[in-house]
């Protein structure tokens, strides 16, 4: 039964997530807005930088 449920659960996950990149693309088409968004370099010495690097992998930057 839990397995059950959680299949749907992951499903309405997806579902909601392509409404909002939908919408994102939606509005970026109307408004004419670039995605070029750049990041600088912050040291803060309460985050391991370490985790900073492996996010930006992930994400792509």
């Amino acid at each position: 039964m839990r397995d059950e449920n959680r299949k749907k659960q992951i499903d309405l996950q997806k579902n909601y997530y392509y409404d909002y990149s939908r919408l994102n693309q939606i509005v970026k088409e109307r408004y004419n807005l670039k995605m070029n968004v750049k990041y600088e370099e912050v040291q803060i010495s309460v985050i391991n930088s370490k985790k900073i690097i492996e996010l930006k992998e992930n994400v792509g930057i």
